[in-house]
């Protein structure tokens, strides 16, 4: 009897770090519950960030072909992410081409009529269902079961007359993928995960401007500028190329275990990202969250890292502290991390009821006899 197998699909294979972890400890829990999984890539095989050691190393299969990656399949999980955002968020050009190809592929699942769960997906906080996306709420109307990251979705989502389970971020778990440890370095080591929507967010380019000041007036602190899109997609519009000094340091992502020891090596981040602050405080590194989208400061509020979100009305504030090395050392020291083994217990909320979707997709309806 062959091994059932499961279609796996979410904004994959474009270099986002946090989908394709995702992706990664999606299929993971497949196989450790004796399913085959394949990955439905939304890129090419040139620039695809599934072809890397993560996957390589678990031989988790991927394709961008929707033949290939139904073929076999009697499920399909659409894994984690911002789906739920406003639908202002689906428009952007860069990634339309994507979007389509997941619209595409949710045509072909109801086409052939297959179960779907969608798991850890979020919002940024608004209320009104009427702002997702068509793609968003075609899915989730569809969907036998539906988890979602942030409670305020479960309402969002009760007003499309479809009932979803509130869990923690599915990412919180990482902390028991055993990816490493805290390291200690003599040297104060600041990591710098910084975007272009700095300069669409007023207040960008002067905070910059800051950050080199500050750089060159600390030859002492090292600054790790980070570039969280992996680098079988090229270059992103991470900012920390423009910054310059002999204390700088660079690294693109490119590999789960690289990159969480990368992490794992600060003394604190500096992020405008939601998964990658997300893992570093799993490795017990304090966040400053700056010029961030709405879904990241739903999460920092969300467990409490209010003190640490810093928006454009608090960017003095920020300075003033990183302006000083005594400070941003008495900063560091005060951080009151979130109760980060209770979220990642909360979880596995999402693998459990993916695994009663599984459960009731492989069950064989029972035949009653005739007397």
């Amino acid at each position: 009897m062959q091994t059932p197998c499961t279609a796996l699909f979410g904004f994959y294979g474009v270099g986002n770090y946090g989908d394709d972890l995702m992706a990664w400890m999606i299929a993971d829990h497949l196989e450790s519950i004796g399913r085959r999984v394949i990955i439905y890539s939304l890129s090419d095989r040139a620039g695809d960030s599934l072809q890397s050691p993560n996957f390589k190393r678990r031989i988790f299969p991927s394709s961008p072909s929707l033949e290939v990656a139904l073929q076999s399949c009697d499920s399909v999980i659409y894994g984690g992410g911002g789906v739920l955002v406003s639908n202002a968020s689906r428009k952007l050009r860069k990634f339309a081409c994507y979007f389509r190809r997941e619209e595409i592929f949710l045509a072909a699942v109801k086409q052939r009529q297959l179960p779907l769960a969608v798991l850890s997906v979020g919002g940024d906080g608004r209320q009104d269902a009427g702002l997702l996306d068509s793609f968003a709420a075609d899915m989730v109307r569809y969907a036998t079961s539906v988890t979602v990251r942030n409670r305020a979705d479960v309402s969002v989502l009760k007003q499309l007359g479809v009932d979803a389970h509130f869990h923690p971020d599915i990412v919180w778990g990482v902390k028991r993928s055993g990816f490493g440890v805290r390291s200690q370095h003599a040297q104060l080591r600041i990591g710098l995960d910084l975007y272009s929507n700095l300069f669409r967010r007023g207040g960008g380019l002067r905070f910059l401007c800051f950050l080199q000041s500050v750089i060159l007036s600390n030859p002492s602190i090292r600054f790790v500028c980070l570039n969280s899109t992996h680098v079988n997609c090229g270059r992103s519009s991470g900012l920390g190329r423009i910054l310059f000094g002999s204390n700088v340091e660079r690294y693109q992502f490119s590999d789960f275990s690289l990159d969480h020891e990368r992490l794992c090596s600060l003394d604190v981040l500096v992020s405008s990202r939601l998964h990658v602050p997300m893992v570093a405080l799993q490795c017990g590194v304090p966040v400053i969250s700056v010029f961030s989208e709405g879904k990241t400061r739903l999460l920092m509020e969300s467990v409490g890292l209010q003190f640490a979100h810093f928006d454009k009305t608090r960017i003095r504030e920020l300075q003033s502290i990183l302006a000083s090395r005594e400070r941003l050392i008495d900063w560091i020291e005060r951080y009151h991390f979130p109760p980060v083994d209770v979220l990642s217990v909360g979880a596995s909320g999402h693998y459990r009821q993916m695994d009663d979707f599984l459960a009731e997709v492989g069950r064989v309806p029972e035949v009653k006899s005739v007397e």
